[in-house]
């Protein structure tokens, strides 16, 4: 039998009702049930209903007081503020979870990277505490019971051993940097599955996990964290797994393999309820790579070197452009994060045409007034885009960026000698309307390599489409993947600081409409 639905006021199970059907209601109020398409619901018919069940009344209501008092915002709440909100609703709804649950869930949210970041980035302050052997801390066991919130933990060359106790409560927001992947190697002891941090970076290190010899489960804490420019070795672990958190994100890594000492799982990370983030990141020969379930997993940029094809286990699968893995009915493509440059100008209102994924994640979220979309983009690896956030920041916030921040970086001059000169034409050819044209200009640009760089990494930010798609494709065929800028550590710290102050004051912002900010 079709079924249709029943939508119940505020009031009490007494009052007005009607049955709806196709698109739920922007803004729900009440209670969807299913309801024989064939039945007449009437005001009688709902006060015999409240005299019947006149104990589940009261259920309802409070349920329904619940999804009042738990309304989601996309703009102004967090991925934590929405778990919570669920997590409330939920246990009022008992039963009748799977209907509460789904205004809690928007289809595309996980590929806001730049909101994945929110929940996994460090907000730090200005202290760097040294660690290594000429130091006040010669090792980190001296170091973390010292460690307070937001301080940046620097490693110096050699190795160092990160404890993993599960008696010591971790403070928030905590980096931990190496000098780079080559020099600091950094290992951890105990049993991470008992330690939760909250927002840890882990940043330029070598990361040795120890592989099939290593008796603990986990390799690295619990908790949210971010795993950035490392190369990590000995992975994996008879029936263990990289990272198990809330939410992690791992980017511009590098895992080794060496599949003759490995266990069981071949590469495993889990995540409760939340998700899984990976960015610009090789995986050498891993066979299977799992993650637990029903989190989801992004793989944007990566790559997975195997002699088999690798198989992911786990429901939803957001990809892009990554290579190596074998093809799930569960695996869906997306064609931008909403860090990208086109994203960006789409919310600026600069641009119109992005893919229908991104539209309906814009929509939801109201991305042009989405505070901690333009707070997160502070972080980018683009002055441009940084200094437009902070603009949008201050237009929407009022909090201002130190000026000191917002100078353009200086341009250097064009040179004029012939090979400039072939450059410039072969730049230009780019956008010919003729193919064969575009073709040759290719293929000069490839042939004149690293000295045509410069030129191509500028017309891939300011060129026309063409030139751009043109220009990023000869980059790859001339460097590789690009290596993404470094982020200057005043812009993390300004970060550090607006992410502190709208975590303290956003529960006093409204939006007012006319004004078109938040006061």
């Amino acid at each position: 039998m079709r079924m249709a639905v029943l939508f119940l006021t505020m009031v009490s199970l007494g009052g007005a009702a009607c049955r709806v059907s196709g698109d739920e209601p922007e803004t729900p109020r009440g209670v969807l049930i299913p309801v024989p398409e064939d039945v007449e619901i009437d005001d009688a018919a709902l006060q015999r209903l409240a005299e019947k069940y006149g104990d589940e009344k009261q259920g309802f209501l409070r349920l329904l007081l619940a999804l009042e008092a738990n309304q989601v915002d996309y703009s102004r709440d967090s991925l934590s503020d929405i778990k919570q909100k669920k997590a409330a609703v939920l246990q009022a709804a008992g039963q009748a979870n799977a209907v509460v649950a789904s205004q809690f869930s928007h289809p595309d949210l996980e590929i806001d990277y730049v909101r994945h970041c929110w929940e996994v980035v460090p907000r730090l302050e200005p202290n760097i505490v040294k660690v290594g052997p000429q130091e006040k801390y010669t090792t980190l066991k001296q170091a973390l019971p010292n460690l307070r919130a937001g301080d940046q933990v620097e490693l110096g060359a050699g190795s160092f051993v990160l404890p993993l106790d599960s008696n010591w409560v971790p403070p928030t927001d905590i980096a931990i940097v190496g000098k780079n992947q080559t020099s600091t190697t950094l290992k951890t002891e105990g049993e991470a599955s008992q330690l939760a941090v909250e927002r840890w970076r882990f940043r330029d290190l070598k990361i040795d996990l120890g592989g099939a010899n290593r008796p603990s489960r986990n390799a690295l804490p619990g908790g949210s964290l971010c795993v950035e420019r490392c190369t990590v070795t000995g992975y994996s672990m008879p029936y263990g797994a990289f990272a198990r958190g809330k939410r992690i994100l791992i980017e511009d890594c590098s895992f080794d393999g060496n599949a003759n000492r490995m266990g069981g799982r071949m590469f495993g990370m889990s995540s409760e309820w939340e998700a899984i983030y990976l960015r610009n990141t090789t995986i050498e020969e891993p066979r299977t790579m799992s993650y637990g379930m029903p989190c989801a997993l992004v793989i944007d940029r990566c790559q997975f070197k195997s002699p088999q094809p690798v198989f992911l286990h786990g429901n939803p699968i957001f990809i892009r452009a990554s290579a190596g893995l074998q093809q799930l009915p569960n695996q869906m493509e997306f064609e931008f994060a909403t860090d990208d440059e086109a994203v960006v100008e789409f919310a600026l209102g600069k641009r119109k045409e992005v893919d229908p994924r991104i539209h309906r994640l814009a929509d939801a979220i109201k991305l042009s007034r989405n505070s901690f979309y333009w707070i997160g983009l502070l972080r980018h690896h683009s002055q441009e885009i940084r200094v437009a956030a902070a603009g949008q920041i201050q237009r929407l916030l009022g909090q201002q960026i130190d000026p000191k921040l917002l100078a353009p970086p200086a341009k250097p001059q064009p040179g004029v000698g012939a090979a400039d000169e072939a450059i410039a034409a072969a730049i230009r050819d780019l956008k010919s309307d003729e193919y064969a044209t575009r073709e040759e200009a290719r293929k000069k640009l490839i042939l004149i390599g690293d000295p045509a760089v410069d030129a191509l990494q500028e017309i891939a930010k300011r060129g026309s489409l063409e030139q751009k798609r043109s220009a990023e494709v000869i980059l790859l065929k001339i460097t590789g993947p690009p290596a993404p800028q470094p982020l200057p550590r005043d812009w993390d710290l300004e970060y550090g600081r607006i992410s502190r102050w709208y975590e303290q004051n956003r529960s006093r912002l409204a939006w007012n409409e006319v004004a078109g900010s938040y006061q």
